[in-house]
């Protein structure tokens, strides 16, 4: 079937009616390609008790901050944790161009450039890791919305908090299946990877609670009383 519309298309070309295209003016234009998934990482059945289990702190609490634009002296003793993978990426410096290096005002000293090579992994998710080394928090591998994404998922006492960082940007696209504008992200295969997983992560753990990066209508639906949204 291929070999005769390239015939036929040939026959047209070479018989003086060039400008009949294939594909007849007016309509849209064909749908993107589906996501190819990699098979799912369903999490063991002890993932939820070794999150307990694990963790040797208590009374951590996490207050959500609504942030328009980062000041660099908010925050002057916190240690700033950078995905090696997307700092050393050569695309940086033409997406950051004209923007200041972080350096200029963060001292290099509270800098941490991390990476998951020969990270385990944790539950669902390709790769983990322990932050502290008390089981609070657990650095995750989100690659796939943006270069050497990062997710944060917290062991606090009223359950788990995932915060997705580039894996999801709404509600819609983790329990609606909705995918953004591939526009605005890296790798929409590994996205919606990532989404899956942490849809099998709620479901071994009912009481997860994930904040996606711009969207905090979850905390409505929430009854973690150590998670506070900052005024």
């Amino acid at each position: 079937m291929r070999f005769a519309a390239a015939a036929a298309g040939a026959f047209l070309l070479a018989s003086g009616c060039a400008e009949i295209g294939l594909e007849p003016a007016g309509l849209p234009p064909p749908l993107p390609p589906r996501p190819v998934l990699r098979a799912e990482r369903a999490p063991s059945a002890t993932f939820g008790d070794g999150l307990i289990a694990h963790r040797r702190v208590d009374g951590v609490k996490l207050e959500v901050l609504v942030v328009g634009e980062g000041r660099a002296g908010a925050f002057p003793n916190a240690t700033v944790i950078v995905s090696s993978k997307a700092w050393f990426n050569s695309r940086r410096r033409l997406i950051d161009g004209g923007l200041p290096d972080p350096r200029a005002f963060i001292p290099e000293e509270r800098m941490e450039l991390i990476d998951f090579y020969n990270a385990k992994p944790f539950g669902p998710f390709e790769h983990g890791k322990d932050l502290l080394g008390d089981g609070t928090l657990i650095l995750v591998d989100m690659e796939g919305g943006a270069v050497g994404g990062l997710g944060l998922w917290l062991n606090l006492e009223s359950g788990p908090v995932l915060l997705p960082g580039p894996a999801a940007f709404v509600y819609d696209n983790v329990f609606d299946g909705a995918l953004p504008d591939r526009k605005f992200v890296v790798d929409i295969s590994s996205f919606s990877w990532n989404v899956r997983a942490m849809r099998l992560a709620q479901e071994a753990v009912p009481r997860l609670l994930v904040i996606p990066a711009h969207d905090l209508s979850t905390l409505k639906l929430s009854h973690h009383p150590d998670v506070l949204l900052a005024p």
